[in-house]
């Protein structure tokens, strides 16, 4: 019995070394320069690199490249990996991005990876043109929102996973054609008309909304918290059921209907739910009555871009990656933003021609010319649901203060780089300054 034990440990042992030596491959590429930032007609050089588990190098493999940037420039090719590193080299004549996509065949899957580099960003100026009447439409709609009463219910939140003595509780805004909901998070010991406001806005795919984790900047920064429901939906939707909501016939494709009439299209009733939700906010009895942040990513940063010109006395406005930004990008040869709108329609001229009427209304460029307080933004370079272009298309626009942080290796959320920061953890700082300010009472 103990030799046939022996024996079959030799052979598992054995047999276990191929999938030791197939242990899947790892397909890096960075740009050369740290800060990825180049000028018009530099070369931009991109190093890539496949390994082994152990890091040495993958060699004879087949890699396959694609380089896609503003202004039309793309050039494609494949090499074969070898001992040292790969490099690649574009460049730009025009203010703008290129992207690097890079693919191999490995063990197991297909492997992918990007890299990305900024061409004197911040000359970029946005396609999106402004809009005669944009201040005539959104005042209008504001002084009608503004006029109507609205009923709030508050309903307390018992959860111990709640910390910090944070008071937590669900709200249901209603004025009669509209509601919004969301969770309105109070600190220990708040005191009448001493606090500031900071209202926060979730992305295209949130369903409901969450306080997790919000309990610790609402203590530690001395402010009302509200986090606003992109949706008329309960706010308390367990995650494992977003998918069924999304879709849903009121949710499902929401950023691509009824976009002929900017007062049905979907985006207006968020954008009015986030008025609505001011409103009531303003009439909380902790508020100092002075200081509104705006705070979100993607288009929780649209939102806050939206919130910063509806809102007078918001002085500062978080904006991570934004969607809806720059949709008349392709004008000029480069990027558009989320939901890429103009490029879905392009088969249906009627269609097409209508929503481009739309839209201005909605393009937080438009926004972005019109907000006079603080704006603190962020954009990853590569990023492909809300390009760089598009980020610095607003930025550039911005007419106030500003400042704005370059993810040199972030998608639409996280970096591929150890120790650079998610493109959505961008702006805390500020807020966290900001606060600490009213606190003291400057």
């Amino acid at each position: 019995m103990k030799k046939i034990s022996q024996l079959a440990f030799a052979i598992l042992l054995v047999s276990g070394f191929p999938t030791l030596l197939k242990a899947e491959l790892k397909l890096a590429a960075e740009c050369t320069r740290e800060s990825a930032l180049f000028k018009a007609g530099e070369e931009i050089t991109f190093r890539t690199t496949l390994t082994k588990e152990d890091g040495s190098p993958e060699c004879g493999r087949e890699v396959q490249y694609i380089l896609k940037g503003d202004g039309g420039f793309l050039r494609k090719g494949k090499f074969t990996s070898a001992e040292k590193p790969q490099e690649l080299t574009a460049r730009l004549d025009r203010p703008g991005f290129v992207l690097l996509t890079v693919t191999a065949k490995g063990e197991k899957k297909t492997l992918r990876t990007w890299a990305g580099a900024g061409v004197d960003p911040e000359q970029i100026q946005p396609g999106t043109p402004d809009t005669p009447d944009f201040d005539d439409f959104w005042q209008g709609e504001l002084k009608a929102l503004r006029a109507r009463k609205i009923e709030a219910k508050l309903e307390p939140v018992a959860d111990p996973r709640i910390r910090f003595g944070v008071k937590v509780c669900k709200v249901q805004l209603d004025n009669g054609e509209l509601r919004a909901n969301g969770y309105l998070l109070i600190p220990p010991d708040a005191k009448p008309k001493k606090l500031p406001l900071t209202i926060m806005f979730n992305g295209a795919s949130a369903i409901g909304a969450s306080y997790a984790a919000i309990d610790s900047m609402t203590a530690q920064y001395k402010t009302l918290v509200f986090v606003m429901n992109l949706h008329d939906t309960p706010v308390d939707i367990p995650r494992k059921d977003w998918q069924k909501w999304r879709q849903s016939d009121e949710i499902r494709d929401y950023m691509y209907r009824d976009t002929g009439d900017p007062k049905k299209y979907y985006i207006f009733k968020i954008f009015s739910r986030v008025v609505l939700s001011l409103e009531y906010l303003k009439t909380r009895p902790e508020w100092n009555g002075r200081t509104i942040i705006a705070r979100g990513g993607s288009l929780g940063g649209a939102q806050a871009l939206a919130a910063a010109y509806f809102e007078p006395k918001t002085v500062l406005c978080i904006a991570n990656a934004p969607a809806l930004s720059d949709h008349f990008g392709a004008d000029r040869n480069q990027n558009p933003g989320w939901p890429d709108l103009f490029e879905r329609l392009k088969k249906d001229p009627e269609a097409l021609a209508a929503a481009r009427k739309t839209m201005r209304y909605f393009d937080t460029v438009n926004f972005a010319r019109r907000i006079k307080c603080q704006v603190a933004m962020s954009t990853g370079f590569i990023d492909t649901v809300c390009p760089p272009t598009t980020g610095y298309a607003v930025y550039n626009t911005l007419p106030g203060k500003k400042s704005i942080v370059n993810v040199t290796l972030g998608t639409h959320g996280l970096s591929l780089k150890k120790g650079e920061p998610s493109v959505f953890s961008c702006g805390g700082n500020y807020v966290r300054e900001l606060c600490r300010k009213v606190e003291k009472g400057n």
